[in-house]
Parts: structure tokens; C-alpha cells; sequence
């Protein structure tokens, strides 16, 4: 279970079975986690003296979900909108998310692929001749 929080009963499990005199090791065994995240649980159970995960650092996300629905709701609708084009449509909103924020919704959170339009090769002054005569 590497990577996942644990729940507020599976911490309230831990701490409980601690107060009973189970060894971290016991715990961790009967409860499918590690020794180490039993180690943790408890220590900011006596710490804090609770079960909730404590606040972690980090830049708070500029965009609410609202918002990320209306920036991926653009795409699907008329997916060769741009970043730059959604950025526009959003000036009516209290925040300006950067276009970079805006590719990296749609990117990682939304699972969507951005693509560049294909150029069209340029005609040659020759092929506009060869076109013009052939009508």
C-alpha cells in the first residue's frame, strides 16, 4: 500500500492496538502497512492527538475544480482550441490561470494529449502555375 494515506479507522486501529500493547511490528502485520508508517501514526497521535493528516507545504493550486471542469469542458467540445484561446475565455472568472496551468490540467489531470496543428507544405511558385493552368 505504498503511496496511499491511511484511513482515519486504520489510524484510530494503530493507536488503539498500541494502547493494548501490541509491538509496532505486531501491528503492522495484522494491519497490512509498515512498521515505519505504525511508528509515524502513533508519534503524531501523541503529538498532535489526533488522527487527521497534518497540513503540508506547498503552493496552493490557483484553479477550483469548477474552474478545471470549464478548461477540459473547452477541449472536449472543440478540441483544437488552445491553451492560450481557453486562457481568453476565462478573463470573465476572479482568476487568470497562466497558459502553462492551463496545458497542465489538461495534461496530467484530465489525461487529454495537446497537439500542434499540422502545417500545411507552402506551394511552390511552379505548383501555383501547374494549379492555375490545369483548371
Amino acid at each position: 500500500m505504498p503511496g496511499k494515506q491511511l484511513t482515519l479507522e486504520k489510524r484510530a486501529q494503530i493507536v488503539a492496538l498500541h494502547n493494548i500493547g501490541l509491538s509496532n511490528r505486531a501491528i503492522a502485520t495484522q494491519l497490512d502497512t509498515t512498521q515505519a508508517t505504525v511508528g509515524y501514526t502513533i508519534r503524531r497521535h501523541d503529538e498532535f492527538n489526533q488522527y487527521r493528516s497534518l497540513p503540508r507545504s506547498g503552493r496552493p493550486r490557483i484553479t477550483s475544480k469548477q474552474t478545471d471542469r470549464v478548461i477540459r469542458r473547452a477541449v472536449v467540445v472543440k478540441p483544437t482550441t488552445s491553451a492560450i484561446a481557453i486562457q481568453v475565455s476565462l478573463d470573465g472568472l476572479l482568476i487568470r490561470p497562466s497558459v502553462r496551468t492551463i496545458q497542465r490540467r489538461l495534461q496530467n489531470e484530465s489525461g487529454l494529449k495537446c497537439c500542434r496543428p499540422a502545417l500545411k507544405p507552402r506551394l511552390s511558385v511552379k505548383n501555383v502555375r501547374d494549379r492555375l493552368r490545369f483548371r
